[in-house]
């Protein structure tokens, strides 16, 4: 008799461990595919994430010299006035520009590097010669939505989102 129970608890004890193994491996292999679609979904996210709206020709103010209209240039989009625009004129921006640093940007350098794609800089060291000379960390930066109206200096800029 003694040598059935302990038949039927050495039994027990292994179909219990061999359950729960089961239902651990039941576990990983049902949340396996969120954590391979994890990657890609980090990626759409950073991709989604980071906005940049450039100001239209209407908003700038017109220049003095107006480019007429050759036979060589596209007459077909009625927006096409051939103006040439400077964003910049005597350090003082010239139209309204919007950015957006969203989640995507973890770092200083991604939120330079979005202030540069919107003309707002020519290089990440311009940005840090500001810095310095404004005495900021050009490390500290903040995310966020920012509208700059025409008028403001780089300075200017600097000091909205630098939090240095």
């Amino acid at each position: 008799m003694k040598k059935i129970k302990d038949l039927i608890y050495n039994i027990s004890d292994v179909l219990i461990a061999v359950l729960i193994l089961a239902i651990a491996s039941g576990v990983i292999l049902w949340r396996m595919e969120n954590a391979i679609n994890y990657p890609k979904e980090v990626i759409k996210e950073k991709t989604e994430a980071t906005e940049i709206i450039l100001p239209k020709p209407e908003d700038f103010p017109s220049s003095e010299k107006e480019e007429e209209n050759t036979e060589g240039e596209n007459t077909d989009n009625p927006g096409n006035t051939g103006e040439v625009v400077e964003l910049w004129v005597d350090g003082k921006l010239q139209g309204e520009v919007t950015v957006v640093l969203g989640n995507s940007v973890s770092s200083a350098t991604d939120a330079v590097n979005e202030m540069i794609k919107a003309g707002l800089f020519e290089s990440y060291a311009e940005y840090k010669s500001i810095c310095k000379s404004l005495g900021k960390d050009d490390e500290k930066v903040r995310q966020g939505t920012y509208v700059y109206k025409p008028g403001l200096t780089k300075e200017d800029i600097v000091k909205s989102f630098n939090v240095g």
